[in-house]
């Protein structure tokens, strides 16, 4: 197994050789929830793509006369840039990656770059944040979309609508997604980018295939 030294849940983020080395650089590329919305809608892409980003919405219910209906949630006021990882489950100190994620994450990239201080990461972007940005970062709530909204789903609510941009189906639970999300109700274009430094202190760059095959042990 990989051996990771650190006192947190490492992130993975999986891409291409060149995008990892630039992220280790400190290139924090962080993309408009539009441009994933778009790749299911236009481009065909389940993995990577989701028509619901950022607008949760539940088929389970219906009108007073009985004819069902769609219920959906979403602020189109302000812009969301999300930074996607993915944060491995660990048992007695060990992630063994499924069959699924296997195969999924292997498609995503040949490397990997593992973070093993997030809060490091996330202070060193907040460092850089201008005009009316806010940042967040959290696990991605994963909801079952013919279901009642839950009672958890509904309590994030209740705590801001930038929780939106934490909500995704449970189809992509495979995914075990935290971000790092950036709105902004100025900035209307498809990326933001931070340079915040190089990297290499909080985290780790390793072939995709290894560390899928091996999986981590934290020490």
């Amino acid at each position: 197994m990989i051996e990771v030294n650190t006192k947190t849940t490492p992130k993975i983020k999986f891409q291409s050789e060149h995008r990892i080395e630039q992220m280790q650089s400190g290139h924090i590329y962080m993309k408009e929830l539009e441009y994933f919305r778009r790749l299911e809608m236009d481009k065909g892409d389940f993995d990577a793509g989701d028509m619901a980003e950022a607008i949760p919405f539940s088929t389970a219910y219906e009108t007073p006369s009985g004819i069902p209906c769609t219920l959906r949630i979403m602020d189109d006021t302000k812009s969301n840039y999300v930074m996607c990882l993915m944060e491995p489950t660990f048992n007695n100190g060990e992630c063994i990656f499924t069959d699924v994620q296997k195969y999924k994450f292997g498609e995503w990239g040949e490397y990997a770059l593992i973070i093993t201080d997030v809060e490091v990461l996330y202070r060193r972007i907040e460092d850089k944040i201008i005009e009316d940005m806010k940042l967040f970062k959290d696990k991605v709530f994963y909801y079952d979309e013919t279901q009642p909204e839950s009672i958890e789903q509904m309590d994030m609510e209740t705590k801001g609508l930038y929780t939106l941009a934490f909500m995704k189906r449970m189809k992509y639970l495979y995914q075990q997604e935290y971000r790092f999300v950036v709105q902004s109700e100025i900035i209307k274009q498809d990326n933001i980018i931070f340079e915040i430094g190089d990297i290499s202190d909080i985290s780790i760059k390793i072939a995709s295939k290894q560390l899928l095959e091996e999986g981590i042990l934290l020490k």
